[in-house]
């Protein structure tokens, strides 16, 4: 069976675990083919969740508070990043709707 969605009828907001600004997208969640007592069947569970993390995507949003490119004095992101490397530090403010709100920064290097 096909299931159609068009994407402007994703609900958008944030993701429930990272924070991050996203449209939901249907991921199946069913737990595929079974056999119950000689019955074969297929469970689908179709639901839309974050792209990023599977999780429920909730109202909210997120602001770029600032936005500033560096030189590394130290490693950062596992690696990535090597001192002496020049990389775009970018901090954000995440709000839920009837909930609290968070600081989440982002390094990338240039």
């Amino acid at each position: 069976m096909r299931y159609k969605y068009h994407p402007e009828d994703m609900p958008s907001g944030i993701c429930d675990c990272c924070g991050e600004a996203c449209s939901a997208v249907p991921v199946d969640v069913g737990i595929g083919p079974y056999e119950y007592w000689g019955a074969r069947g297929n469970h689908v569970d179709i639901q839309l969740l974050s792209p990023c993390c599977d999780a429920e995507v909730v109202e909210g949003g997120q602001t770029l508070i600032r936005s500033k490119v560096q030189t590394a004095k130290k490693e950062h992101n596992n690696g990535k990043i090597q001192p002496g490397d020049r990389y775009l530090l970018q901090v954000y403010r995440h709000w839920r709707r009837g909930g609290g709100s968070w600081i989440t920064t982002r390094k990338t290097k240039v």
